[in-house]
């Protein structure tokens, strides 16, 4: 009887861990990965996200600010994965102007799994890796590792299957596939952006929509918001607004998605409509947007994470004052500028190469990394003590032999290290913004 017991315990507890993976926990947020089917090599699974009141998490175009969740299969074996992106909720923050998209309270992400493996031998744990971020009054970049048992043989569990179909069903789907509506163009003119789509019944009349939203997504673009919606007899017509500073009248293939209660679309518009009066960017005030960059560099000194890296620009600035040449003054305080401009220059390569190979980055996330800033407080320990007198950075051999075949005497070492400030210096810095600072970033 004992025996039958465990038996009996045993495939529960199987039939368990398929069901669900371990739950990750953090300030009362519960995530977790449920399995529904399994057929052949082919996987069927939801992300489960349970928040607190006041967290959220991103959406697959997040907006202004934020990362959306990432996935990967850990198991050495080739895989593809498609994730299914519910229709989000939008926020705006008024008072920093900043819109993103967003899931609250409760959303599951469809997960379908096919693995290529060519082996044999039977996948008997699926090892994945979730990258999150969390926010509330800040965000948290997170990250976890669940495991799930896959059972040898087909299978369907039909409560997770139900779940994760419920939240499937808010996942936008092409328009082309729509009884009720067909696109109609996009429509640009001086105060807002129009998407426009047109009944395939006309209506006597044209009764109000409950849940109406729009959205528009292009790299290029900064994030407009939804403000209003005009329902008449055979066309709907959605407003956006935030365009005043974007050259969106230049670009192609716009991505739009909207939510007309139970319809929720998306479809590609290849061309805009630009009416008359719509100002482009290049008819901005060159002079003015100078001002603007001006005023925000000053400003941007004041900021907490610049304000400390000044010292370091001083102390280089007060070694100069020991040069009786101007020259040498002048070309040494440059050196600086060109540490800063090179850096500049690296990032902006680096995150155009990044973008190209479709892979999100943002910079200033890793001021949430603990690793990140550990490493910085004992830099800049170093650096202090160094400056202080406490001890001596020494450079290697070669390094100095270079330095000698060059001829660089201690006069002319300046520069060097002067660019090496600059480098730092952007470093700590770009993380913080300034009002003007984000103006003078939308129009370069």
């Amino acid at each position: 009887m004992k025996k039958i017991f465990f038996i009996l315990l045993f495939f529960i507890s199987r039939i368990a861990l398929c069901i669900e993976s371990d739950v990750f926990e953090y300030e009362n947020n519960k995530v977790s990965l449920l399995l529904a089917e399994k057929e052949e090599n082919k996987i069927a699974l939801g992300i489960e996200f349970k928040l607190s009141e006041g967290w959220k998490i991103y959406w697959k175009y997040p907006g202004d600010s934020g990362l959306p969740p990432e996935i990967k299969v850990l198991n050495k074996v080739k895989s593809t994965i498609d994730i299914k992106w519910p229709f989000p909720k939008e926020l705006y923050e008024k008072d920093i102007d900043l819109t993103t998209r967003v899931y609250e309270n409760l959303v599951i992400l469809p997960v379908y799994i096919k693995l290529l493996n060519n082996n044999k031998k039977e996948l008997e744990t699926l090892r994945l890796n979730l990258d999150f971020q969390i926010c509330k009054e800040i965000c948290i970049p997170l990250n976890n590792t669940f495991d799930i048992e896959i059972p040898e043989k087909n299978l369907l569990i039909v409560k997770n299957k139900k779940k994760i179909q419920d939240f499937e069903k808010l996942v936008p789907k092409e328009i082309s596939y729509s009884k009720k509506y067909k696109k109609n163009g996009i429509i640009i003119n001086e105060d807002n952006i129009v998407l426009s789509l047109k009944k395939n019944i006309v209506e006597e009349k044209s009764d109000s929509l409950n849940k109406v939203m729009a959205f528009l997504h292009h790299e290029n673009t900064d994030t407009l918001r939804f403000v209003k919606y005009e329902n008449n007899k055979n066309v709907i017509n959605l407003f956006l607004t935030g365009i005043e500073e974007q050259n969106i009248d230049r670009i192609s293939n716009l991505l739009a998605f909207v939510k007309l209660d139970n319809e929720i679309l998306f479809w590609n518009e290849d061309k805009v409509i630009l009416k008359e009066g719509r100002t482009s960017v290049s008819e901005f005030n060159i002079l003015i947007i100078f001002l603007f960059a001006t005023i925000g560099g000053f400003i941007l000194n004041f900021m907490p994470c610049v304000l400390p890296v000044l010292g370091l620009k001083i102390n280089s600035f007060i070694q100069q004052m020991n040069y009786k040449e101007k020259n040498k003054i002048k070309l040494s305080s440059l050196s600086i500028v060109l540490g800063i401009i090179t850096t500049f220059l690296l990032i902006g390569l680096i995150t155009y190469m990044l973008r190209i190979l479709g892979i999100s980055v943002g910079w200033g996330l890793q001021f949430q990394s603990k690793i990140f800033i550990i490493t910085i407080i004992i830099v800049l320990t170093l650096f202090t003590l160094n400056l202080l007198g406490y001890f001596d950075i020494k450079l290697p051999k070669f390094v100095n032999k270079i330095i000698n075949r060059k001829n660089l005497n201690e006069n002319q070492n300046i520069y060097f290290k002067n660019y090496l400030t600059g480098i730092l210096s952007t470093i700590l810095a770009t993380p913080c913004t300034a009002p003007f600072v984000g103006t003078a970033v939308s129009i370069a």
